[in-house]
């Protein structure tokens, strides 16, 4: 990670070249816990489940293999630092070359850059990955914008966005999503598939665990209520798998997701509204 080259563009951005000392890194609100609590969140039930993360990828994988041209594809991943669910298949794939970015250090990261400012070249990548980073990033017009740009024509781009979630990672957390909201955020994109992640189950237990954290601020409660109710409402989350393909779904989903490919039309407000009326 001391090697890591940092590529911001301080002007353009919130974060400093002065935050990235080769023995430090921005943590955007991440603290380490102690160890008991640790195994606790690790082997203890989830809240949440990521249903179409795997599936999303291998169909990205899919539509690479069928964009002409030789040579391994060239995969840029923004906001890697923290895995998204389902990249394995991406990361194994022996024929995809994937760059990983973040705005802090980690493992995976071999670029230290800010969605706003990407520094590739235009038509430079064959897809781009948003994972669970538009809500994180203060202007994500502006990314989703710098995304198109580096695609290469036809190009690839897979987004998961929360819509009814809680706020996390502090000061960082700007957005929310809806289906139509995030859809259109890639009008100048050819829908592929389009969806619920996270569904209204999923969105409950969340909510419920955020009631109970409302009720207190004092860090011992917070730290208990944190763990205990993972037992308490986990098995919500199943419901997802029931209800979140109904055609309402959208409207109470907890995270919505989008893959397309770069297109030379923008869609219209108008037309983005008609793939809103055809779900119910």
């Amino acid at each position: 990670m001391r090697d890591t080259p940092v590529l911001i563009v301080e002007e353009q951005s919130v974060f400093r070249l002065s935050d990235y000392r080769p023995s430090d890194s921005i943590s955007l609100g991440y603290r380490p816990h102690r160890r008991f609590v640790s195994i606790i969140q690790r082997y203890g039930p989830s809240i949440t489940e990521n249903r179409i993360g795997e599936a999303l990828y291998a169909e990205l994988l899919t539509q690479l293999r069928r964009l002409p041209g030789e040579g391994p594809k060239r995969v840029l991943v923004v906001g890697a630092g923290d895995a998204g669910a389902g990249i394995t298949g991406l990361r194994q794939a022996a024929d995809m070359l994937v760059l990983e970015t973040d705005v802090y250090f980690a493992g995976t990261v071999f670029v230290i850059a800010d969605g706003h400012d990407l520094p590739l070249r235009d038509g430079s990548v064959d897809a781009v990955v948003l994972q669970a980073v538009l809500e994180h990033v203060a202007d994500p017009v502006r990314c989703v914008e710098e995304a198109y740009r580096v695609l290469r024509e036809g190009g690839l781009i897979y987004a998961e966005s929360p819509f009814m979630y809680p706020v996390h990672l502090g000061a960082y957390d700007f957005h929310r999503f809806s289906l139509i909201g995030h859809r259109r955020l890639f009008s100048q994109f050819k829908e592929v598939r389009i969806g619920v992640g996270a569904g209204a189950g999923t969105a409950l237990a969340l909510a419920f665990r955020s009631f109970l954290l409302s009720l207190s601020a004092v860090k011992s409660y917070q730290s208990i209520i944190r763990l205990l109710t993972p037992f308490l409402v986990f098995w919500l989350k199943y419901f997802d798998r029931a209800t979140a393909t109904k055609p309402h779904a959208s409207d109470y989903a907890c995270t919505t997701y989008f893959l397309g490919s770069k297109d030379t039309m923008r869609m219209t407000d108008a037309e983005i509204i008609g793939t809103y009326r055809k779900l119910r």
